[in-house]
């Protein structure tokens, strides 16, 4: 079967499963409304927690092989979008590669949070290819309305 879109994960030239699954269920008339890969353009993703707390929210992702310089956190009203660009590595010439599964390229995740997030309540720190995104709660301004 010929995949009308890249793929997500190839793994020695073979579509994955959730590729394959993409590309039928709409062939057939089933509209999910949304990915099974859950993957950016490129087809690469990375794992991510998020954890709520009373005052904020951390999102924990993992981005190992990553410099600071090749990471990018973006906040718009409730989205916040986690990129990174892990470079290409060069091939050994003349190497017979038996398994090559660690991918270079941008990845990419975005998360919807509850409320419109504002850039100076967000803060980021990346350590041992660990990213930790910081996205403060706004503050609840309890204002007393005059009755007239």
């Amino acid at each position: 079967m010929l995949l009308s879109r890249p793929l997500s994960n190839c793994v020695c030239g073979l579509p994955t499963a959730s590729d394959l699954w993409s590309e039928f269920l709409p062939r057939i008339g089933i509209d999910l409304g949304y990915s099974l890969s859950d993957t950016d353009q490129e087809g690469h993703r990375f794992s991510a927690d998020i954890v709520e707390h009373e005052d904020r929210f951390e999102i924990t992702a993992d981005v190992p092989g990553v410099s600071k310089s090749d990471v990018n956190v973006e906040c718009e009203n409730d989205l916040i979008r986690i990129s990174a660009n892990r470079r290409e590595e060069a091939l050994s010439e003349g190497a017979n590669y038996r398994r090559k599964e660690r991918v270079q390229g941008l990845f990419s995740r975005s998360f919807r949070l509850p409320h419109v997030i504002e850039t100076e309540d967000v803060s980021a720190m990346l350590t041992d290819g660990v990213l930790k995104v910081t996205v403060n709660k706004p503050k609840a301004d309890v204002k007393r309305i005059e009755i007239r």
